[in-house]
């Protein structure tokens, strides 16, 4: 009887063991909604504020002409402000027109400045200012400076250097992030066509920070971000976001389909995220 008891105590306390270990794995912490949602705002406000690029690289290559005969997407009012000897002041007015899917209201505002002696038709030597005026994305607020500066040929492929100060995003939710980026932005696509957008593809890297919706500083990384001209979001590419206690990593996965939809992998743990939808 001793040893039939003991053989049960030993099969009860095995049993217990494995109930333990199961219970353990089936309740490992998923990705929390606070995560999920940092995840989504940085998503979005990284896009828009790369999507303003596009408006501008319009304007440089002198297509916007070429860019209104070719398709129907409404276009913002653009006006010439200023035009004087080494700067040309550009103003695009967003009268709540439709662009990928999203109403845009307000003023984009670029400054061209270049030199008054030289060569001024070196584009390595003019500097871009873009100024935001009371201008919205999708009810969106965007506010911020970028300066845009062209590097010439780097590895072969047309780069500019963009750099993102004073960003502010203020969500629908009204949920409000403020960061600053210093990127690189690479034409690998497109190049040779230069009065045509529809083909341009972009390879995006560099560095930023700033402040989430809980008041959290974070760093960021971009690496090998594609940008394919008349997608709204990113083809593929890394953001990495660091604050003092966790790291997350967003891998945009849209490919060909310009899907919103990217992962969030934090602590080895990956959830399906949609780069264009607020959290609360």
């Amino acid at each position: 009887m001793k040893k039939v008891s003991f053989l049960i105590a030993v099969g009860f306390l095995a049993g217990g063991s494995v109930f333990t270990s199961c219970t353990k794995d089936s309740t490992t912490t998923p990705i929390t909604s606070s995560e999920v949602a940092n995840a989504q705002d940085n998503a979005i406000a990284s896009i828009a504020f790369d999507n303003i690029d596009a408006q501008v690289a319009a304007l440089s290559s002198g297509s916007l002409k070429a860019d209104a005969l070719e398709d129907t997407t409404e276009k913002p009012e653009h006006t010439i402000k200023e035009f004087k000897k080494g700067k040309i002041t550009h103003e695009l007015t967003f009268n709540d027109i439709n662009q990928d899917g999203k109403i845009k209201h307000g003023k984009i505002i670029v400054d061209i400045s270049y030199p008054t002696i030289g060569d001024t038709t070196d584009e390595k030597q003019w500097v871009k200012t873009i100024k935001l005026e009371n201008y919205s994305d999708g009810g969106r607020k965007l506010e911020g400076t970028k300066t845009i500066t062209y590097l010439g040929l780097v590895n072969g492929f047309p780069t500019w250097n963009v750099k993102l100060d004073s960003g502010k995003v203020t969500f629908k939710n009204g949920k409000v992030i403020t960061f600053q980026y210093d990127r690189t932005r690479a034409m690998i696509e497109g190049f040779t066509t230069p009065l045509n957008h529809s083909d341009d593809v972009f390879e995006i890297n560099g560095t930023g920070s700033g402040i989430n919706r809980k008041g959290v500083a974070f760093t960021s990384v971009f690496t090998n971000l594609i940008k394919v001209a008349g997608c709204p979001t990113f083809k593929s590419g890394t953001v990495t976001y660091t604050t003092e206690t966790k790291t997350s990593t967003i891998t945009y996965n849209g490919g060909d389909t310009c899907s919103p939809t990217a992962t969030v992998t934090v602590d080895g743990k990956v959830k399906t995220i949609d780069t264009d939808t607020e959290a609360n």
